[in-house]
């Protein structure tokens, strides 16, 4: 991987730990979000990959928005040193725009992990220019069952 100018390229990803309880009304829940650092806005992060589990049969949608807005939860620091946030814990989307959505048909057989293509800038994390807000890249997740958990990840490119 090389890039022209300064910086270093760095990889790193996030797993939730514990399985995301999903509503049982059919509505897309939240399950894990990234954003740029406020005080390193003009940083450039690439979500390159995501992985969603779900720990039961069912069938389930997902949706990933990139210039979203979440409320809820809390934003915590990667590492001292990258320029990302994540959030576990988001409680409701507020705004985005969806880049992809699709469905996942959980069985006790098998199951079809969905993934992003890889490398793509048009995921680039983002900033309003006007407010300075951090724009996130939020997965959101509904099913047709009922207490019904799921396992995320996302994965990211940065230069620092």
């Amino acid at each position: 991987f090389q890039l022209s100018g300064s910086g270093n390229p760095r990889a790193a990803s996030h797993l939730i730990s514990t399985p995301v309880r999903l509503p049982n009304d059919q509505s897309f829940k939240p399950v894990i979000g990234i954003r740029l650092k406020s005080n390193r806005l003009n940083a450039v992060v690439i979500p390159m990959n995501y992985s969603l589990i779900p720990t039961a049969g069912s069938i389930f949608a997902f949706r990933v928005y990139k210039r979203a807005i979440t409320s809820g939860g809390s934003w915590v620091d990667s590492a001292a040193d990258s320029s990302v946030q994540y959030n576990l814990a988001p409680t409701a989307l507020v705004s985005g725009d969806i880049a992809e959505q699709s469905f996942i048909n959980s069985t006790n057989q098998s199951t079809g992990a969905p993934t992003q293509e890889p490398f793509s800038f048009e995921y680039q994390l983002e900033r309003d220019p006007f407010t300075g807000v951090a724009y996130e890249y939020v997965i959101t997740m509904a099913t047709l069952g009922t207490n019904q958990d799921v396992y995320a990840s996302v994965e990211w490119q940065e230069i620092t």
